[in-house]
């Protein structure tokens, strides 16, 4: 067997921008400044009017919702269909996490032959974890910039001492984003500590004071300001196709949860026509 790695090639890579931060240090503010930003407002905060002037200004839209459910609706629309939104904004996905949490325990109480709130352990956090864990698949494969914002929260280093502050959501959103961002106050200046990045132009561990324009300088105005192009998903005939060849050959679901892994899509639906076609092909030989 031969070895399949070849040399990566350079490419303009969508910005996927996570920034937390206490109530008013400007997180809404901070993510409606990006190109035509689509916004899903989950608290009605971007209703406000101080905010409405910028999001017509850039030429966005809101959406309101708390449902998990909608949101992964909105975000897989914006893959697969035409528009000119160049920027998803989710502010805050805080709310998001919580009442899927809230859905995700009266579930797995709803399961149990006698329900009791300490039997749950951590199932509720688990499944909740996996559901976002499709999220961020989605928002990763999404073309247009990804800014989310989130509520501040005590971090603890060993579950008693607080070594500082970070988001409040799902754990794997560190995973998935390729900059994590704190914003605070400081002297009436909005200003950026960089918990975490993957791109070289913004230092991890630097601070500045936070604007578009310097985001746009670090990253490139280029690919923050692109087109989105939408995505080809799989079609209905080959959906149906791959499905029987799985049945057919009694693919077992580790076998089509590795292969997903793999693709670093969460479900089959998700699947690029290229890859569904691709596997269609190599079930068929």
């Amino acid at each position: 067997m031969s070895l399949r790695g070849k040399q990566p090639d350079a490419i303009d890579k969508r910005l996927k921008l996570l920034i937390f931060g206490q109530a008013g240090a400007g997180k809404t503010t901070a993510a409606i400044q990006f190109p035509k930003p689509y916004i899903i407002d989950t608290e009605h905060g971007a209703e406000n009017a101080q905010y409405l002037e910028i999001i017509k200004e850039k030429g966005g839209a809101i959406y309101q919702t708390t449902s998990f459910d909608e949101v992964l609706n909105e975000i897989r629309a914006l893959m697969v269909e035409q528009h000119d939104y160049k920027t998803l904004v989710i502010d805050p996905i805080t709310i998001i996490y919580h009442s899927l949490l809230e859905e995700e325990e009266l579930t797995c109480l709803s399961t149990m032959k006698v329900p009791n709130k300490n039997d749950l352990y951590g199932r509720h956090y688990k499944s909740t974890n996996e559901k976002f864990r499709r999220l961020c698949l989605q928002l990763l494969n999404l073309d247009m910039n990804v800014i989310i914002t989130a509520h501040a929260k005590k971090e603890y280093a060993d579950g008693m001492s607080v070594c500082g502050v970070t988001y409040d959501a799902a754990a794997i959103l560190e995973f998935m984003f390729d900059v994590i961002i704190n914003l605070e106050v400081q002297g009436g200046q909005r200003c950026a500590y960089v918990k975490k990045s993957r791109i070289k132009a913004i230092e991890q561990g630097s601070r500045f004071e936070f604007s578009y324009d310097v985001i746009a300088d670090m990253v490139g105005h280029d690919i923050l300001e692109k087109e989105a192009k939408p995505a080809e998903l799989i079609t209905k005939q080959q959906f149906n196709k791959l499905n029987n060849l799985l049945m057919i050959q009694n693919k077992d679901e580790y076998y089509i949860q590795k292969v997903l892994v793999k693709l670093n899509v969460a479900s089959i639906k998700d699947l690029s026509r290229n890859n569904a076609q691709t596997w269609i092909d190599k079930l068929g030989e």
